[in-house]
């Protein structure tokens, strides 16, 4: 149930939750550089990595670009009684859709489709689901503008993550890379195998992947970055906010004057709570997603919060039952796991 989770995990410790947040800022970063960063010896950061992964608590993947999803839209389905769990395992099985939830006790779905062209988009939306026998109905949302905080564009609403001197000196030596809007992409034969790996293992070693390229560590390590920079890859860390004590997840659908929504839009972003916000369509034009620790931090903040951003008219609060699938990972008793092959259906 929503709210259940204690505010504290039993499990998880100050050092795992500032690993996390150097993954975070540095999804690929060196088990060394990350000792430093939590002043911890390289082995025991190696080590909690290793069980942060494996209890589910953390992935590290690597996603399409922003130069490979043309088309993203936010899906509300409402289905019949005992129709929403299967309905959307089905979803969550498809490789272009993400971020399925079930709100409203199950009978409503939530989640993203992101597809690289309008073909593909249009036989969803217009095809697929409106014509599935258990689906009552159908909102898509497309997505007009994303927000972004002055902070990592991950969430990181959690205790203990590194103050801003830190984050300084852990990311001079950074090797991040992003995306360059006009870079040209060319693709190459070993593409689709870096993309397949690493969608598993955002993590995986430039030596691994150069065994499977049957090519050299140098070029595995320019053409990494050469897709990041063209917007054909990213790479982030999807978290159980269950296992850090966030047992309330939540959708926000706001009504906001047009005058002020680029206003409530970046003041909301830069909540602690918030993991996405983004001006959509439809009848509400601000969509946020949220994590508390409990139903009632959600009244919280959604009273004071929420109550107090200027020209917000209305909001309509979808509680989630249960999380299906992240961006990669599907989940499983609250937890990441690696996600099953996606097919191109509905079950």
């Amino acid at each position: 149930m929503p709210g259940s989770t204690s505010s504290k995990s039993s499990t998880i410790d100050r050092v795992d939750r500032q690993i996390i947040h150097c993954l975070q800022l540095s999804p690929r970063a060196g088990f060394s550089r990350i000792a430093a960063a939590v002043d911890v010896s390289e082995q025991t950061v190696a080590r909690r990595y290793r069980r942060l992964v494996s209890e589910g608590v953390i992935r590290v993947i690597a996603a399409a670009g922003p130069n490979r999803a043309t088309n993203a839209w936010t899906l509300r389905i409402q289905c019949r009684p005992n129709a929403g769990a299967p309905m959307a395992e089905a979803l969550a099985a498809m490789d272009d859709v993400s971020w399925v939830t079930l709100v409203a006790a199950g009978s409503e779905i939530v989640c993203a489709v992101r597809s690289r062209n309008r073909a593909d988009s249009d036989e969803l939306l217009l095809r697929r689901i409106p014509r599935t026998a258990e689906v009552l109905n159908f909102s898509a949302h497309a997505l007009l503008h994303p927000f972004r905080a002055g902070r990592a564009d991950d969430w990181a609403g959690y205790e203990d993550t590194l103050d801003r001197q830190r984050q300084d000196a852990y990311l001079v030596d950074s090797d991040l890379v992003g995306f360059v809007p006009g870079t040209s992409y060319r693709r190459e034969a070993i593409d689709a195998q870096l993309l397949d790996t690493l969608s598993s293992d955002g993590r995986a070693p430039i030596g691994e992947l150069a065994r499977i390229g049957e090519c050299s560590q140098g070029r595995i390590a320019r053409r990494i970055e050469y897709l990041q920079r063209a917007g054909e890859l990213r790479f982030e860390v999807e978290i159980s906010g269950a296992a850090l004590g966030f047992g309330t997840t939540a959708y926000l659908w706001l009504v906001v004057e047009p005058a002020q929504l680029a206003a409530a839009g970046a003041a909301i972003a830069d909540h602690v709570e918030v993991s996405f916000v983004a001006a959509v369509t439809g009848a509400a034009n601000l969509m946020v997603s949220v994590l508390c620790h409990d139903s009632e931090e959600l009244y919280a903040y959604v009273t004071n919060r929420i109550g107090a951003i200027a020209g917000v008219r209305q909001a309509e609060i979808s509680v989630a039952l249960r999380r299906v699938k992240y961006e990669r990972s599907r989940v499983t008793n609250e937890r990441v796991r690696s996600s099953a092959r996606a097919v191109n259906r509905l079950a």
